[in-house]
């Protein structure tokens, strides 16, 4: 089984990683439009690379009110390169990433997302992962119903998060 490194690299990015990062999405066609690619490169929280320094998977997060919902939350997307799809490689990207953003929020109360928000467009979410609570720990998240596009939707709310207060709602 492949081994892989993990770095937090949400806004600490340097120019070369940023390239590479670019050049991953458009490789593996996550992000075909280069454009579209730098657009969203600054969004990155969390790379995972191989042993051979390659990109394996990339996770992002943007800042956002979700209508809906009415509360700032980080809205969570992850690219795994096909060979690497492991869901160790998807959990430990969202599992870092939740930490990392939980952090961020915690020092930054009135200025930041109260959690992390989730629409889950990969199948195998939908038969594995069925509990309306997700049980492991860093991970709780809560199913709250659908997209339009019949997308499972998910909140892991941040601990120290308060409903309707200024940051949000």
């Amino acid at each position: 089984m492949p081994s892989f490194e993990y770095d937090i690299v949400w806004q600490k990015l340097d120019d070369a990683t940023r390239d590479r990062i670019v050049a991953f999405w458009q490789t593996h066609g996550a992000i075909r439009d280069e454009q579209a690619a730098r657009a969203r490169v600054d969004q990155v929280v969390a790379l995972a690379r191989n042993e051979n320094d390659e990109i394996a998977g990339v996770c992002t997060a943007v800042d956002l009110v979700v209508p809906d919902i009415g509360e700032r939350l980080y809205y969570y997307r992850t690219f795994v390169a096909p060979p690497f799809r492991t869901g160790f490689v998807v959990r430990r990207l969202l599992f870092l990433a939740v930490q990392a953003l939980e952090e961020h929020a915690r020092h930054h109360v009135e200025t930041s997302a109260k959690g992390v928000y989730l629409e889950l467009e990969n199948p195998s979410f939908a038969r594995h992962l069925r509990q309306a609570v997700w049980p492991r720990r860093g991970l709780e998240f809560v199913f709250i119903g659908r997209t339009a596009r019949g997308l499972e939707r998910r909140v892991r709310w941040f601990e120290h998060a308060r409903i309707g207060d200024s940051a949000g709602g």
